[in-house]
C-alpha cells in the first residue's frame, strides 16, 4: 500500500490529494492538508475519485450512439468524427442541432483549456 500526493483534476482549483493506492486501485482518496493551494479541502467530486475511478461500469472506450443503442469504436475513428464535426460546425456546412465541445484541465490549476 502506497500514498499518493497530487493536485485532483477534476477541476481548476487543483486541490491537493493524498490517495492510497494497491495494486493500482484507488483504497481511499483524502484532502492533503500540506498542500499550500488548498490548505487541507477538497470538495465532493475530488473525494469521489477513488468511486469513480474503481467503477466497474466506467466507460473506457469511445462509443457511438445508433438509435437508442451505444456500439464501441476505435480511438482513431471518434477522433476523426469528432474533428469532421467540428470542421461542420465551424464553417457552417452542418447545422443539424446539435454541438460539439472540448474541455479539460491539465495540471489541474495551472493550465485548463476549453474549446
Amino acid at each position: 500500500m502506497v500514498i499518493k500526493k497530487f493536485s485532483c483534476p477534476t477541476c481548476n482549483a487543483g486541490c491537493g490529494l493524498l490517495v492510497e493506492v494497491n495494486n493500482n486501485k484507488i483504497l481511499s482518496v483524502k484532502p492533503d492538508p500540506n498542500y499550500p493551494l488548498s490548505g487541507g479541502f477538497c470538495c465532493p467530486k475530488g473525494i469521489a475519485l477513488g468511486d469513480i475511478t474503481n467503477d466497474k461500469d466506467r466507460i473506457l472506450k469511445p462509443l457511438i450512439r445508433s438509435g437508442n443503442l451505444f456500439h464501441e469504436i476505435s480511438w482513431k475513428k471518434a477522433i476523426d468524427l469528432k474533428g469532421l464535426k467540428d470542421r461542420e460546425a465551424l464553417w457552417g456546412r452542418s447545422w443539424s442541432g446539435s454541438s460539439s465541445s472540448f474541455s479539460s484541465s491539465y495540471s489541474a490549476g495551472r493550465r485548463s483549456s476549453l474549446l
